[in-house]
């Protein structure tokens, strides 16, 4: 299994803007009746961080039922995204900064403002691992107890 961490995680969100554009605002995130943005959309990875995963290595079929939040779709309780949760782990801090990429964009920001307020939530992320006594970067079965 492999594992999107702090070290990798900036890494993958500059890839997908850089295919994208700084520029770029799904549609989807501009219809405020409409559904949400989604992983995947025509067999094709949507949202941003759907592009990450699949910059990642998961198949666009692992995403398919993958629905809710980044922290839900890691999470059996809340998704049926087995097959994701089978390739991929996802460490507590590159949660949060994914989750602060999906939602600027969820709020009709362009890519380039997703990546600059996942750069910020990284920056704090990255400093709290470092500085801050029992703050690792794991994953939640690694290390239950952390305080994140």
């Amino acid at each position: 299994m492999k594992t999107i961490n702090l070290e990798n995680v900036m890494e993958l969100l500059e890839a997908a803007v850089e295919k994208k554009g700084r520029e770029y605002v799904d549609p989807d995130s501009l219809n405020p009746i409409g559904p949400p943005c989604q992983y995947v959309k025509g067999g094709a990875p949507s949202c941003i961080v759907g592009h990450v995963l699949v910059e990642f290595g998961v198949p666009v079929a692992a995403l398919e039922s993958a629905d809710g939040g980044v922290a839900e779709i890691f999470d059996p309780m809340f998704s049926d995204a087995e097959e994701l949760r089978e390739l991929v782990e996802l460490t507590l801090p590159a949660q949060r900064v994914l989750t602060a990429a999906q939602d600027a964009q969820d709020r009709g920001g362009s890519w380039g403002v997703s990546l600059d307020e996942a750069r910020r939530v990284h920056g704090k992320q990255v400093y709290r691992v470092k500085n801050v006594a029992g703050v690792t970067d794991t994953t939640a079965e690694e290390d239950e107890g952390a305080s994140l």
